[in-house]
């Protein structure tokens, strides 16, 4: 990837969105991820660093519970259970995803073309 076009990119990011994303969680992220993760972070400002959080289940479990309401709290440990769940199918993970959503902006999907 082009240095300068991901710089861009995460300057925009910071800008963008910065308000917001108070924070980004990814669960289990693979250790390769991780390795690729920490050459990119220093090109990050340091308030976008700060909002993301690499965390293992357990610990996005005990962050979610401590962090969110209720509902969402609710909404999102059973995200959690869904997609861990080896006999959920791809429709039973959209179908909870619709049913979760804290909106009614329709999730989208692949065209046929993509």
């Amino acid at each position: 990837m082009d240095a300068f076009a991901f710089r861009e990119l995460a300057d925009n990011f910071g800008v963008v969105f910065a308000d917001r994303l108070k924070k980004i969680i990814i669960v289990d992220f693979s250790f390769l991820a991780q390795a690729v993760w920490s050459l990119l972070k220093p090109i990050l400002s340091e308030r976008t660093q700060n909002k993301i959080n690499f965390l293992s289940e357990a610990k996005a479990r005990s962050y979610v519970a401590e962090h969110f309401g209720g509902p969402t709290s609710d909404r999102i440990l059973s995200a959690f259970d869904i997609n861990r769940d080896k006999s959920s199918s791809a429709e039973d993970r959209a179908l909870h995803a619709r049913r979760t959503s804290i909106c009614d902006v329709p999730l989208g999907g692949l065209r046929s073309t993509d």
